[in-house]
């Protein structure tokens, strides 16, 4: 003998939310007896209306019953021109909608689980993807597994990561990717790092490290033989001499390069010695990039001090390797980069005709126009 048990739609009723001005909020339906939201759920950014009414898509409400009814759904009618209204009465009215927010997707019977969530950009491009699932509990001898598995992407539309939740905790692999679309991967177990497996750069032997939470990034380089890079580039405007491929002073006749007079070392009375009084002095901008390695323990001097401003609350969610590099510059300057072995007195590049590169013999700096970081972590198996 078998029973056959129906499912029947609980009865359900349609609740809409507009903002003060007058713009589509959110819609959708939710059941009578208990208020729970059942079936898809619209979110909506708020329309900036000053740009115009006519520059919105419209959802149409039916005046009978104030029914709401998107462009998108079986039953939408175009709004008729204000003319066809001067002849007929008006049974319907249209609300502007502003780009879509978010959607929430809620079992259709009975409206208690959420089976799926996307948010978006305000540019319209996907932000995040949730899918949500269940296993085991009840009746069942096998433990309650509630899964989410969830796609994150950057506001260019490329994907930023790729996990799952197992009863709200880290489970599985979990890949991500950087802005250059660099993939790293990690294995957890309800929360807990089993294994790292990160590509760098198609190399098999060797890992980078991408995390957005430097407490995390300093548990994975301290469990894994880690190589800590830190490259620099700085842009001065500054007088400066040439050298040539033997490091001595060299004159050019270059006319991109401006040359000062003659008698423009007085103004370097006690520098002198650096300088040589033989060759020209010229004025403009000179760049370097340089590349060093931290040790270990010296990153995490200047690491361990950033995670106790963020564990002090100064810094909210300011937690990523970028929050660390621009605090570790505006906090220590270039004492960060001698930490690793560099500093002000590295070589320059000064640039002529058609981007002629020349090596600096001596520079005085006027201006610095640009300092910046770049913290890469690389792992051996």
């Amino acid at each position: 003998m078998s029973v056959k048990i129906n499912k029947r739609h609980a009865p359900r009723q349609q609740k809409i939310e507009y903002y003060n001005n007058g713009s589509l909020k959110s819609v959708g339906d939710y059941t009578k007896r208990n208020g729970y939201p059942i079936g898809l759920i619209s979110f909506f950014y708020e329309a900036d209306l000053s740009k115009g009414v006519d520059n919105f898509e419209h959802a149409m409400v039916r005046l009978s019953d104030n029914y709401l009814t998107l462009p998108n759904q079986r039953g939408y009618e175009k709004k008729k021109k204000k003319w066809y209204e001067l002849f007929s009465k008006p049974t319907k009215r249209y609300v502007p909608i502003g780009r879509l927010h978010k959607t929430e997707l809620y079992d259709r019977w009975s409206g208690i689980n959420l089976e799926n969530k996307k948010q978006y950009y305000q540019n319209g491009n996907l932000e995040t993807e949730m899918e949500y699932s269940s296993s085991g509990g009840g009746l069942s001898d096998a433990p309650f597994k509630r899964i989410v598995k969830i796609k994150e992407y950057y506001e260019n539309g490329n994907l930023r990561s790729v996990y799952e939740l197992l009863n709200d905790k880290r489970h599985g692999i979990s890949v991500f990717y950087d802005e250059n679309g660099n993939k790293s991967e990690i294995k957890y177990d309800e929360d807990e790092v089993k294994r790292e497996n990160i590509d760098f750069d198609n190399d098999s032997s060797t890992y980078k490290v991408d995390t957005d939470d430097v407490r995390n990034l300093k548990r994975q380089i301290q469990q894994r033989n880690s190589v800590i890079k830190l490259n620099v580039f700085e842009e001065l405007i500054a007088d400066f001499q040439l050298a040539d491929k033997n490091g001595e002073a060299v004159n050019s006749d270059d006319q991109n390069l401006e040359t000062n007079s003659e008698d423009y070392l007085k103004n370097y009375d006690g520098y002198v010695d650096d300088w040589d009084s033989s060759a020209r002095v010229y004025t403009g901008r000179i760049s370097r990039n340089n590349s060093f390695k931290f040790s270990l323990d010296e990153f995490l001097v200047f690491l361990d001090e950033f995670i106790e401003e963020i564990e002090s609350g100064d810094y909210g969610d300011q937690t990523s390797l970028e929050d660390f590099t621009n605090w570790v510059y505006d906090t220590h300057g270039m004492s960060f980069e001698e930490a690793a072995g560099g500093g002000s007195c590295e070589a320059f590049t000064a640039y002529g005709d058609n981007s002629k590169e020349y090596r600096v013999f001596t520079s005085h700096m006027h201006e610095q126009r640009a300092y910046d970081l770049e913290i890469i972590i690389e792992s051996q198996m």
